[in-house]
């Protein structure tokens, strides 16, 4: 009895993980639409800025970047450099496998303000990201055009 719920805890303990990230991504991506509908203000050096969500292939994290500061121009990419307005951690062992379209190692989500227009880079209607647990696809994330965030 003892072996098998143990077995269970390690299973259920993954799930949460999975869970927890999957709902982190979707934080990010509803956190930078906020931004830009609230009609934050980006200390922008070449109008629009847009807020974006940079999310890259085995990464365990996802950035929030304010395109177009610090002296970079608005191009719809993160720029190294660029402000970083905030950091999301994915829970550990837990991976960003697919990035559609494109299948690229890296996309970038942006929000333009005051609507928000959104767009995606590479090019697309949506996008769908993938999760990954112990090389087993999991569960996938898409927002669309229109700004909906689902969670499959």
């Amino acid at each position: 009895l003892s072996a098998i719920m143990l077995a269970n805890y390690g299973q259920g303990r993954i799930v949460i993980k999975e869970q927890q990230s999957i709902q982190t991504l979707a934080q990010a991506l509803r956190s930078a639409q906020n931004k830009a509908l609230g009609g934050e203000v980006l200390n922008c050096t070449d109008p629009p800025c847009k807020y974006g969500v940079y999310i890259q292939d085995e990464s365990p994290t996802v950035l929030i970047f304010g395109d177009g500061t610090n002296g970079f121009t608005s191009n719809n990419a993160y720029d190294i450099g660029e402000e970083i307005i905030e950091t999301y951690s994915m829970e550990e062992g837990i991976l960003i496998t697919r990035i559609n379209p494109g299948g690229g190692p890296q996309m970038q989500i942006l929000f333009e303000p005051p609507d928000p227009t959104i767009s995606f880079n590479p090019c697309g209607g949506c996008a769908a990201i993938s999760f990954e647990i112990n090389n087993n696809l999991q569960r996938i994330v898409t927002i669309r055009s229109g700004g909906s965030v689902d969670i499959n």
